[in-house]
């Protein structure tokens, strides 16, 4: 893969990486290889998700490609945020780094888990036949004591001992249909949802993969936090701050231009904030009003 297009699709500049110390592409690394990192790990983690669920069929190859790009994307949108943000609000900041790791957390769990089903499929499918034992037993006891209470209240209802033996072979024939459809959908079942609850509830160690998981996904977010005041940020921020400026001046000049050429009025762009165009600190109403009282005296008895 072209290390550029790495770059690029981490939202780095590589031609500004290149006008930094020499350092720069090594301490940026681990930022660069995070979306194929973590494009990689969703894929593998929702192909053994999907591979259980859709039965290894072509749709949970699709599907797995289609929730890894969804997901990667996600994460790669967070690392923009982080990237192409930089404020000295000390609070604004910590908001941000908050949220940040929290969302990047969710991420990482939703990442571990199939991985962490997977591992533990051994075990995990020691528990899930002694489940299905359970419900099946639960369901046979269900369906047989409906069924007898079923034929209880109707057998009455036959004048001859034939026709209650008749309905009574009837019920029993449906009787052992349901179960035999109870037994087939009960061991068809995969209980992919049980096997996560079974794996919280009954092996806490498996936490441990999503702390290894949890360190992968947070390692790019510490090095950009790390490498704020790196001497690639600062220009970055620079040229950005530098375009944003001269741009909003230039759209300044546009606006009193067209108002002038077309209707011949010398009118400029109101600004409602004090620090455009950022627009962070909204500017205060610095006007004083009398009060009612004064208006409706006004009013009836004129100035005094």
């Amino acid at each position: 893969m072209n290390v550029s297009y790495l770059y690029k699709l981490t939202g780095l500049d590589i031609q500004l990486i290149k006008r930094c110390n020499s350092d720069a592409a090594h301490k940026l690394l681990p930022i660069t290889i995070a979306i194929p990192l973590v494009f990689t790990i969703y894929l593998i983690s929702f192909l053994l998700a999907f591979s259980q669920l859709l039965r290894y069929s072509i749709s949970s190859i699709l599907a797995a490609l289609l929730m890894s790009f969804i997901f990667t994307n996600i994460y790669r949108f967070l690392l923009l945020i982080l990237l192409s943000t930089k404020t000295n609000h000390h609070k604004i900041k910590q908001q941000q780094i908050v949220i940040t790791f929290i969302a990047v957390a969710i991420l990482a769990f939703i990442a571990s888990l199939p991985i962490a089903v997977s591992l533990y499929n051994t075990t995990l499918q020691t528990d899930v036949n002694v489940y299905k034992q359970q419900l099946g037993a639960q369901q046979t006891q269900t369906i047989s004591y409906n069924y007898h209470q079923q034929t209880q209240k109707l057998k009455y209802l036959f004048k001859t001992t034939h026709d209650v033996d008749s309905f009574q072979n009837i019920q029993n024939a449906k009787q052992a249909q349901a179960l035999a459809n109870m037994t087939k959908l009960v061991n068809q079942s995969n209980y992919y949802l049980k096997r996560i609850h079974l794996l919280s509830s009954k092996h806490p160690f498996s936490f441990s993969i999503f702390l290894l998981g949890l360190l992968v996904f947070m390692r790019p977010v510490y090095s950009i936090i790390k490498l704020n005041a790196h001497p690639y940020f600062n220009h970055k921020h620079h040229l950005e701050h530098r375009l944003i400026t001269l741009n909003y001046y230039a759209f300044l000049k546009k606006y009193s231009r067209a108002f002038k050429t077309h209707y011949g009025k010398e009118i400029s762009y109101y600004e409602s904030y004090s620090n455009p165009p950022y627009n962070t600190l909204r500017k205060e109403d610095t006007r004083s009003f009398e009060p009612a009282e004064v208006l409706l005296k006004n009013l009836y008895y004129g100035h005094t």
